[in-house]
């Protein structure tokens, strides 16, 4: 088995994200799913968190975005490099 290696995003590319208005939480992908065996709604945003639960998928995708949003300012707090975002949303949908 082959060893993995984290790549790191680049300033550059956080500049240019910010140059068009976006926030560094919108290169990463978030979503709701619900999960029959737990019979509850499961957050998701596996490049940066393993998950969130709730009952309210609206509700827990608004808490999902503010978790995303504490752990980027925990990486910039930290002075941690930020992992690329690496989810395919059509390939874990598919």
């Amino acid at each position: 088995m082959g060893q993995w290696k984290l790549r790191t995003i680049s300033s550059d590319c956080f500049f240019n994200i910010k140059k068009l208005g976006m926030k560094k939480s919108d290169m990463y992908h978030k979503w709701i799913a619900w999960s029959e065996q737990d019979q509850i709604y499961i957050g998701k945003c596996p490049d940066l968190i393993t998950g969130i639960h709730g009952e309210n998928p609206v509700q827990l995708y608004s808490e999902l975005c503010e978790v995303v949003e504490e752990v980027i300012q925990h990486f910039e707090k930290e002075g941690r490099s930020f992992p690329n975002p690496r989810v395919r949303p059509m390939q874990d949908v598919a």
